[in-house]
């Protein structure tokens, strides 16, 4: 959301960029004109100014201030579309540059040097000592407009790809080959001008040079925010030294940060939560069966039936585990946070729980991943996949938002062909499927994929295992749907499994579930009576509609299923075909179905009943929203991915019989 005085600072920002590239235009068409006189008043004036290279060297940019004033005098849509990240942006970036704030741009600044450059004809100069002023500032213009020009060249390159992302909802990851520009991509976003963009670079180096006393200086977490703000580049002088300084400089910053706390506490009973101790916290979540603990001899690591061992001897793993939490939490807010290979020195289940929890933490951010990594990309939930074809700088990029309701194409599959992990091919259109965030929750060794309808799985997963360039396998989950047994089983022999109840809303609804959201989200005592109580009113009101469907789906799966077995007669074979698709026939299974479901709604048969009816998603995006909690399938998604009785209960009853090599 964007109130009327934000939109209007932006636009005046704007504004002001125009008025700056204007008055830049101007003087450069003034220097133009008295060149000869610049010079020699400042080769008069100034023995060891090279007068010539400084006026060359500013109008030589008049081309480039030319494509400023056209691209500026195009201002983006500004609305209530925009993302907080983006306006975070426009708001610390586009009204920073303000000519009332720079002295050479200043309206009384340009008209006194238009009056002193006016007064000068040819080789009569007119200087009176009054002019002493006017003649410094027409020395330092060349270097200072020049300065103006580069960062707005820069905010030119991070407008334009930032107008191109501005409206993607949640993180997102890049991926490409190497050598297809990611790193360049990052780097073209840093600098002066980026004020809440975080680049966390590939390299590392993670050990931590313990300090014998305190930081004191106060600018502790700013150092760590303008290394975050740094290009990192190989080639960049100080490359070693800012590597070398990182863990050490983020260390002291929570260490200092943490102090500051204690003190606040100590002097005003004030108990705010620091940073180190938040991210000792998620370290705990993420590393499992260890404790990372500090005190005023370091941080060390504890655990069951390990001995105590100091920061610098975990793992890689664990410090970058560390690195990143760190790193994140200190990030300013509502930033564009940058990670280049997030999967670097991790495990592909550490990796993934690592940023689920940071975005989690972090949602006022939006986080842009860079990867080659296929198994790191696929396997994000509740983000858009880039394809990054090729960035050459400034800001020419060449890119593929994939969409969600196709499968990964196979150019890219090749490109990337590094993956060693399965697949899973799944319903569902799209990654935003309830089908695709469940399957990569309960099955994280599986690369999962939506594929669309059941059809398009079965066909997929034959493709994929017969196609002898793939070192991998492929398995399929499908809906229950009324499939006949026979069907099923042929399936499960090529790797398809089909779920034992009818629609995979329905496991999300079943009652341990229910009563597990019930108890988490401290709903009314009565919630899971009023789920049942709505629940048997739908199935009551739609049991004509239920069975009917019912006979549509297994007729249709009979097609499918090639039931017909005559093949030696034709008057038997219509006899067959005939009783099957007879009224009587049709009629008949209609009774029994509405039978079955009367004897559900009779006897209460919750479990029976939930295995068999099919309303669309309505138990979970309707009841479930209205008796349990909002938006309930993404608030129930987010339980089980932290609760692992919850995904063992789902594997043990819903998925028993499935067989994932």
């Amino acid at each position: 959301m964007i109130t009327q005085q934000e939109k209007d600072n932006i636009l005046q920002g704007f504004h002001n960029i125009q008025i700056s590239v204007d008055r830049m235009l101007s003087m450069l068409q003034k220097y133009e004109e008295k060149k000869k006189e610049i010079k020699k008043i400042l080769e008069t004036r100034y023995s060891d100014t090279n007068a010539d290279h400084h006026i060359y060297a500013l109008l030589r940019r008049k081309s480039e201030l030319e494509e400023l004033k056209s691209f500026y005098s195009i201002i983006p849509t500004i609305d209530d579309s925009i993302s907080n990240q983006y306006k975070t942006f426009l708001q610390s970036e586009i009204t920073q540059f303000n000519p009332s704030n720079l002295h050479l741009l200043q309206q009384g600044s340009h008209t006194q040097i238009y009056a002193f450059l006016d007064k000068q004809i040819n080789d009569q100069l007119s200087i009176s000592p009054d002019d002493n002023n006017v003649i410094s500032w027409i020395k330092d213009l060349p270097n200072q407009y020049v300065h103006y020009i580069n960062t707005l060249l820069d905010l030119q390159c991070k407008l334009h790809i930032f107008d191109q992302i501005k409206n993607i909802d949640g993180s997102i990851v890049m991926i490409g080959s190497n050598g297809s520009g990611k790193s360049t991509f990052a780097r073209q976003l840093n600098g002066k001008l980026a004020n809440n963009i975080v680049i966390l670079s590939a390299q590392h180096f993670l050990h931590y040079n313990k300090r014998n006393t305190i930081s004191a200086s106060g600018d502790e977490i700013q150092k760590v925010r303008n290394f975050q703000l740094n290009t990192k580049l190989g080639n960049d002088g100080n490359f070693q030294q800012l590597i070398t300084s990182d863990m050490n400089d983020l260390i002291d910053a929570l260490m200092a940060q943490h102090t500051d706390c204690a003190l606040e506490l100590y002097d005003n009973g004030t108990r705010n939560s620091s940073y180190l101790t938040k991210t000792i916290e998620i370290w705990d979540k993420i590393i499992e069966h260890r404790h990372l603990k500090n005190d005023r001899t370091g941080l060390f690591v504890t655990g069951i039936d390990i001995k105590q061992y100091n920061f610098n001897q975990l793992s890689d793993g664990e410090k970058a585990v560390f690195y990143y939490i760190a790193h994140i939490l200190l990030a300013p807010n509502n930033s564009y946070i940058i990670v280049d290979e997030p999967e670097n020195h991790l495990h592909l289940t550490i990796c993934n729980k690592l940023w689920d929890e940071l975005e989690k933490e972090r949602c006022d951010c939006k986080f842009i991943y860079l990867t080659h990594n296929l198994n790191f990309a696929t396997t994000r939930s509740n983000c858009t996949i880039l394809w990054n074809k090729k960035f050459k700088p400034p800001y020419d990029w060449d890119f593929e938002i994939l969409p969600e309701n196709e499968v990964i194409p196979e150019v890219l599959i090749m490109e990337l062909i590094g993956s060693r992990k399965n697949i899973c091919f799944c319903e569902g259109n799209s990654r935003s499927s309830l089908d695709y965030k469940l399957y990569c929750i309960l099955f994280p060794q599986y690369t999962v994929i939506p594929v669309s309808g059941h059809r398009n799985v079965i066909d997929y997963v034959d493709s994929y295992n017969n196609t002898s360039s793939f070192i991998t396998q492929a398995v399929g989950i499908i809906d229950g749907d009324h499939h006949l047994p026979t069907q099923i089983e042929k399936w499960k022999q090529k790797k398809i499994f089909t779920l034992p109840i009818n629609e995979i809303e329905n496991i999300l609804c079943d009652d341990y579930i229910l009563q597990t959201a019930i108890d988490a989200f401290c709903c009314e005592e009565n919630a899971l009576e009023t789920f049942h109580n709505n629940f048997w009113k739908l199935l009551t009101d739609n049991k004509e509609q239920q069975a009917t469907a019912y006979v549509n789906e297994h007729l249709n799966n009979l097609f499918k299923d090639n039931f017909l077995h005559e093949k030696q007669n034709i008057t038997n074979l219509i006899t067959e075909m005939q009783n099957i698709t007879s009224s009587s026939y049709i009629q008949t299974l209609y009774d029994e179905t509405i039978a079955k479901i009367n004897s559900f709604i009779e006897h209460k048969d919750y479990n029976s009943a939930l295995y068999f009816v099919n309303f669309k998603g309505r138990l979970t995006r309707e009841i479930a929203q209205k008796t349990i909690v909002n938006k309930y399938e993404n608030r129930i998604l987010d339980l089980i991915k932290k609760e692992h009785d919850l995904q063992k209960h789902i594997l043990d009853t819903y998925f028993i019989d499935f067989i994932f090599d």
